[in-house]
């Protein structure tokens, strides 16, 4: 147990200095060492070496290697901010690829986590896209700018790592050419900011929500 954590802490170093193959090479001992008996009763050290070296496998160009973490990952992670931090590097793995749809199939689970589902058909993104956007309209005319400004920040992990998965929701949509998928999301980055907090990716939602007013 001692070797695997030992491993671990090594890879995280490597990964920090870009060395992405003695990263993996560093998680690929720390997973040996740790074995399929103890990776059940250490779970979270069993999640964070799989997560760590599907994202650093990746990260090098090993991609089967990465491929071969997620349904180890699938099976380890019981809770939801578990699942949505392993889905999150899965769905950047994939775009990393061009794999954009199967990215948005990814991003489509991570979020659902975090209770954001988007509807399925074109007239009812419309719909939807217009419902946000009347929604974050009403709530900007409540808010004064000294208000706006004192917004507090996003505090909820599950939340702040779903709105990273929409961030990579939406450059996966406009690389794939879904104009109104891309819309809805940033309409919703930006009014989830306003209601929830603020956070990394509120910014973005702002700018690009203003786009799409802007038709």
């Amino acid at each position: 147990l001692d070797y695997a954590r030992l491993n671990l802490t090594l890879g995280l170093q490597a990964k920090k200095a870009s060395a992405y193959q003695p990263a993996w090479q560093c998680l690929l001992a720390a997973r040996d060492f740790l074995g399929e008996d103890l990776a059940l009763q250490e779970t979270a050290l069993a999640l964070d070496i799989h997560r760590e070296l599907a994202e650093c496998a990746y990260l090098d160009g090993e991609f089967p290697l990465a491929d071969a973490q997620y349904p180890l990952l699938a099976e380890l992670a019981t809770q939801p901010i578990d699942k949505i931090r392993y889905l999150s590097v899965q769905a950047n793995q994939y775009q990393l690829q061009g794999r954009f749809h199967d990215a948005l199939r990814v991003i489509s689970a991570g979020i659902a986590l975090a209770g954001i589902r988007f509807p399925a058909t074109a007239v009812e993104i419309t719909d939807q896209i217009t419902l946000e956007y009347g929604q974050l309209v009403e709530q900007f005319s409540r808010l004064t700018p000294q208000e706006l400004h004192a917004r507090p920040d996003m505090t909820q992990p599950l939340l702040v790592a779903a709105m990273e998965l929409l961030r990579v929701q939406w450059y996966a949509s406009y690389l794939v050419g879904d104009v109104q998928l891309n819309s809805l999301i940033v309409v919703t980055i930006a009014r989830l900011s306003l209601e929830k907090g603020f956070c990394d990716v509120s910014a973005f939602g702002f700018v690009t929500s203003a786009l799409v007013a802007s038709g």
